[in-house]
């Protein structure tokens, strides 16, 4: 099987998101891995979650444009075949989740990022329900929209002259199965319609046939099966693996993705500590007809973060620090990519 690159498709999602899938990866029980991991409060009523936060980015990137909060990277390059220049930003993070639970089923109807999506930055807003079974698990229904749209490029490829910012959103849904015949397993699938408002990638270089092998736009599958494993006392393990399908317009931009992350924790009374290692590749279908040959690339991701719990001593708040460290090695150096993360923020559950 040849490598190829994992972010290809990804590209037209911001490089934030990476960076704060390695930061914010947790797993030091089921609390911090899955909102839907947890179990459903036999009590009825309204509960949450609520995080408030910000981070400083030192991103690489020849591909994304960045967010309403921040710039991510130039919007004038003058060359298709050099590395990227690296963009500075501090940006903030709110996001959080309402739920409402009827205790006598043990049904739950939620709205809002979950907290399996947040601790890998997916911005897509969830409204499902989930519902528990004691010894079958936990089942989870969910329609998936973009509440905030993610800012692109255009057409990328522009050099000489100023690029301009378009919107990528998606819509879908998942399902999942968590806690599976009450063991510490949990599968899910999930499917988007990935739409770009301008999509016009090698609209300056190349004829119609061969700007349509560009297209990001199309559908994205994704299966996930993740394993939680408490090594003693104070300690988890989770291995957890990744497979994504793009099947995109553009040939040369589709994809068959995949991600391998094992996380590592360590917990005490006053604070958990939280290690995690990536490590992805893709194999795309056609070559690129830019640069006449397919994306081989390697991704990787280390990162290290803190959890306070009871915060201040203010019950239920939590806080965290993190640091990552991610690189994207790439035999086209216009898509290598770089990201050095800092992050701060408090989770408040209610």
């Amino acid at each position: 099987m040849t490598k190829k690159s994992f972010v290809g498709r990804f590209q037209t999602v911001s490089a934030i998101k990476r960076a704060a899938l390695l930061i914010v990866l947790v797993g030091c029980s089921t609390w911090v891995f899955s909102g839907s991991i947890e179990p459903i409060p036999e009590e009825g009523g309204f509960s949450g979650r609520v995080n408030v936060g910000a981070g400083w980015f030192r991103v690489k990137s020849n591909t994304i444009a960045g967010s309403r909060f921040g710039d991510l990277s130039q919007d004038r390059i003058d060359s298709l075949y050099d590395d990227p220049d690296s963009e500075t930003v501090i940006m903030p993070a709110i996001n959080g989740e309402l739920r409402y639970t009827f205790g006598d089923t043990r049904t739950q109807v939620f709205v809002g990022n979950a907290l399996e999506d947040w601790i890998r930055f997916d911005l897509s807003t969830a409204l499902g329900v989930r519902k528990q079974w004691d010894e079958t698990g936990i089942f989870e229904g969910s329609f998936l929209f973009s509440a905030v749209p993610t800012e692109i490029w255009e057409d990328p490829y522009i050099t000489g002259t100023k690029r301009e910012e378009t919107d990528r959103t998606s819509t879908g849904g998942r399902l999942s199965w968590s806690r599976i015949m009450n063991s510490n397993f949990h599968v899910s699938y999930s499917y988007r319609d990935i739409d770009i408002d301008d999509e016009l990638s090698g609209t300056t270089l190349l004829p119609p046939a061969q700007r349509e092998q560009l297209s990001r736009e199309g559908d994205h599958h994704k299966a996930e099966v993740l394993y939680i494993h408490q090594l003693c006392e104070n300690q988890w393990i989770a291995p957890t693996f990744y497979y994504s399908h793009f099947g995109l317009d553009g040939d040369a931009m589709s994809n068959d993705a995949y991600t391998f992350m094992l996380t590592h924790t360590f917990a005490t009374e006053k604070w958990r500590l939280v290690s995690n290692l990536s490590y992805g590749f893709a194999d795309y279908d056609e070559r690129n007809p830019i640069y006449g040959k397919t994306q081989d690339a390697d991704r990787y991701g280390i990162s290290t973060t803190v959890f306070f719990p009871n915060f201040f001593n203010v019950e239920n708040l939590t806080g965290i620090l993190g640091v990552a460290y991610w690189l994207k090695d790439t035999n086209i150096d216009f898509y290598d990519s770089e990201i050095i993360a800092l992050t701060a923020s408090t989770m408040y559950r209610f």
